[in-house]
């Protein structure tokens, strides 16, 4: 879309596809880009950006969608193998706008772990362009209009489980330490390597790239919460209140932030403070099933059994697939004699976690105190 100066309008469609089954498998998208090195000069005919990651799993690439505007020349990406031979995944020599657009291979790319791809996108910012928008030609940068330019290469791509993490994590890293290569510093890395350092359980890794990207951002909630639960994992509790806190007071609303301080407030002995906070998150979100079992918790650890199972109830019915939901469910019914209740509940803990030998020990309790009335 280019301005026109006045209203116009537009007939976007969005197409939904449904299915009976759950998903079997599960593609995700790579992005080259170094929009950061788009700088074209007025009359430059072949500027060159490129981008290129090296892939730490194997994968098949299903699809490839190029992106550029009006200044864009020839698009081209391939994949350089192990033993240097080069596989082209898209070349177009007479790059148009409107050839933006996905395309899908007829059969899928298979790429080892090791594979360097690589895009290249050459720009014509000339009078000799017939698309270029700016007449006489102008310097042009990266932007989301138009008249600005783009310098992406998207692709598809469906990675093979080599280990137990989720080979999507491993390509994620791959593409947030390249964007550090690109932009030293960069936030948007720096968080990630973070969320994604707290999710391998790599604590003392996750306090530094917080940190590091602090360093950059110092007043980003998503930051601070990241760090102050790092800190909570560790064991830092006041460390890791002070970091939630700072955060709540950038961002109140932010859920998982409150949800932390909560829990390290609850790790200190503060029940009193972490109840408060878990009341706060239910007053904005009722359905919020940490929230609901945090409070379950505080009031099961002060003895309060009957709020307690009000509080696991729900927390089970806003989130039945959780294991220890159920058994604390299971042990406050069978506490209130209803035997019938706890049986149902350790039966579907164990469903989700066979291997819990505690849990079959409270239903088998459960089990024979029913008995008798039977």
């Amino acid at each position: 879309l280019r301005p026109s100066g006045k209203s116009e309008t537009i007939q976007p469609e969005v197409g939904f596809y449904f299915s009976h089954q759950p998903p079997s498998k599960h593609p995700m998208l790579l992005q080259l880009e170094h929009d950061g090195a788009l700088d074209i000069p007025p009359g430059a005919r072949d500027l060159e950006v490129t981008d290129h990651l090296t892939l730490p799993v194997d994968v098949e690439v299903l699809a490839i969608y190029p992106h550029a505007h009006y200044l864009g020349k020839q698009v081209e990406a391939w994949a350089t193998l192990s033993d240097g031979a080069r596989a082209w995944l898209i070349k177009i020599n007479d790059w148009d706008i409107n050839w933006q657009a996905v395309y899908t291979y007829r059969a899928p790319v298979r790429l080892p772990r090791g594979t360097t791809i690589t895009m290249r996108i050459t720009y014509d910012n000339s009078a000799s362009n017939p698309r270029n928008p700016s007449n006489p030609p102008k310097r042009v940068l990266t932007g989301p209009r138009s008249e600005d330019e783009m310098a992406h290469v998207w692709l598809q791509v469906l990675p093979q489980k080599q280990s137990a993490e989720d080979p999507r994590v491993a390509l994620q890293e791959a593409l947030m330490r390249r964007r550090l290569e690109k932009y030293p510093g960069d936030f948007t890395a720096q968080c990630n390597l973070g969320e994604l350092s707290l999710m391998r359980g790599q604590f003392r890794q996750a306090v530094s790239d917080f940190e590091q990207a602090l360093q950059t951002e110092p007043k980003s909630a998503t930051a601070r919460s990241g760090l102050g639960a790092s800190l909570l994992a560790l064991g830092h509790y006041q460390q890791a209140i002070r970091e939630l806190e700072e955060a709540l007071r950038i961002d109140p609303a932010y859920v998982n932030a409150r949800l932390n301080l909560a829990r390290a407030l609850g790790a200190k002995g503060d029940l009193a403070g972490a109840t408060a906070e878990l009341e706060t998150v239910l007053k904005q979100k009722p359905n919020n099933a940490e929230a609901q079992s945090g409070l379950g918790f505080v009031y099961f650890t002060q003895r309060r059994y009957d709020q307690a199972l009000l509080h696991y109830q729900e927390a089970a019915r806003l989130r039945p697939e959780d294991a220890d939901v159920q058994t604390y469910l299971g042990t406050l019914l069978a506490m209130q004699g209803d035997f019938s209740g706890a049986i149902k509940a350790f039966e579907e803990s164990l469903k989700l976690n066979p291997n819990n030998d505690v849990v079959r020990g409270y239903l088998a309790r459960a089990r024979a105190a029913l008995a008798p009335k039977r």
